[in-house]
């Protein structure tokens, strides 16, 4: 049994159950000196309060895994009570739509917006998820919760976009963060805008139809080829124009890709352009 030491309420837990199992008290000096541990203790008092974690026993499994979570990513200095805030606000969301409690999916949802808000650092779902059983729901509660935990809406779709990191080279995803600043997104679903920014970053890179292709894209987000089509690409970046050699094979070869100079000069400090592209 792995036990949690609550050291701000004195109260010793079970890490499985989330059951407070002991009290903890601060020892007496003399304890190192007495020859019996049946001697009475009654005079200890708790220890200083120095970290708390939620009362509510669902919220309080929630809290723990979410800490075991957090150490794999090297977080062991946590901020309880703005880990508190962010759990109480994803389980709240979690019993509007749902009546059944996944803890893992809540924990890796608080551990993900946590990281977020807190270190301002994006970590991708997929990593979270090799320790849960539930990936959909932890999907789903970190885009519900990220309006009431203030979360731009970029960084979702940021979110998306780096769990394409093991299908594809580093560049590319590179480019593709790179172009998200100069993205129109508003009203878009997060995969497709992310599937599209990909697949623009792949096009200005020249690797579409080489390293990376549109099935490939729209398989790993689970959408239609149709909206990789050119003409749906150019209304995510003003100034884009995708020009083919075929226009009635919209997946056909690029011939010449337009695309504004502030937005070069960003690519072009992390990656190489395609001879293909002309900054205008």
């Amino acid at each position: 049994m792995e036990l949690i030491y609550d050291y701000k309420n004195g109260y010793v837990i079970d890490g499985e159950t989330g059951e407070v199992v002991d009290e903890i008290y601060v020892a007496d000096p003399a304890d190192g000196f007495r020859k019996s541990s049946l001697e009475s203790y009654g005079e200890r008092i708790h220890y200083a309060k120095m970290i708390s974690i939620p009362d509510d026993r669902r919220a309080r499994e929630i809290y723990i895994y979410c800490r075991k979570i957090l150490s794999t990513l090297n977080i062991t200095a946590v901020n309880s009570d703005a880990l508190n805030k962010i759990i109480r606000s994803v389980l709240d969301i979690y019993r509007r739509y749902f009546s059944n409690i996944y803890v893992d999916a809540v924990a890796a949802a608080a551990a993900y917006l946590y990281m977020k808000s807190v270190y301002e650092k994006i970590i991708p779902v997929e990593d979270l998820c090799i320790y849960i059983s539930n990936c959909k729901h932890a999907k789903f509660l970190i885009l519900r919760a990220s309006e009431s935990i203030k979360i731009d809406r970029y960084n979702i779709v940021a979110m998306e976009i780096l769990s394409f990191s093991s299908k594809t080279k580093p560049e590319v995803i590179s480019t593709a963060m790179a172009l998200l600043r100069h993205a129109r997104i508003d009203g878009k679903k997060a995969r497709t805008a992310a599937a599209v920014i990909l697949y623009i970053a792949s096009i200005l890179l020249d690797k579409d139809g080489r390293d990376i292709s549109q099935n490939m894209i729209a398989e790993h987000f689970n959408i239609s080829t149709n909206s990789l089509h050119y003409r749906s690409l150019e209304k995510y970046i003003e100034g884009l124009k995708i020009y083919r050699y075929s226009i009635t094979a919209p997946g056909g070869a690029v011939e010449k890709v337009e695309i504004p100079s502030h937005i070069c000069r960003d690519i072009e400090r992390i990656a190489k352009l395609s001879n293909k592209v002309v900054c205008i």
